[in-house]
């Protein structure tokens, strides 16, 4: 597998993959055309879609000036929850997940999330009021309507974007 660095003087670093990383690297490779193959046949379903845009939002975060890095978790977290009020259907749009109910009635409506975590590493920088500030409004927005106009898009499909701070 030939492996050629981007920086200049570009030269071979084959002797730097293990069979390891090999493995990794084709299994990912394998993992992004599958995807994309699905994406174009219009057989994805909705979390496959915004799983292969998540990288366009990351490249929108890192164009804003105090984020020094943009870091994609890897893996997606899938959740079916059953509710039945519409006032819990919103907590779960807001992120808010009810606590785990075996009752089922003919009201209930199932619901499948799948989260994306996105880490940011930002540069600490002070507004005029001496208060740490980060605008992601803009890319999070543009990310968000991208999706949205997308043509295979069925009416339930919903996306919601939140800051999460440690």
């Amino acid at each position: 597998m030939p492996v050629i660095t981007p920086a200049y003087p570009s030269m071979c670093a084959t002797h730097n993959v293990t069979t390891s990383t090999q493995r990794i690297l084709t299994e990912e490779f394998e993992l992004a055309a599958k995807t994309s193959r699905r994406i174009f046949e219009n057989t994805a379903n909705w979390s496959g879609m915004v799983e292969s845009k998540i990288r366009q939002l990351v490249i929108k975060l890192e164009a804003i000036d105090t984020i020094i890095l943009a870091h994609p978790y890897v893996n997606s977290f899938e959740r079916i929850t059953t509710v039945d009020t519409d006032e819990k259907v919103d907590d779960i749009f807001c992120g808010k997940f009810p606590e785990f109910s075996q009752t089922q009635t003919e009201n209930t409506t199932t619901i499948h999330s799948t989260i994306f975590y996105i880490g940011l590493e930002i540069e600490v920088k002070k507004d005029n009021n001496g208060k740490r500030t980060l605008d992601i409004g803009r890319p999070c927005v543009e990310f968000k309507n991208m999706l949205m106009a997308w043509e295979g898009r069925v009416s339930g499909n919903m996306i919601n974007i939140e800051c999460l701070k440690k």
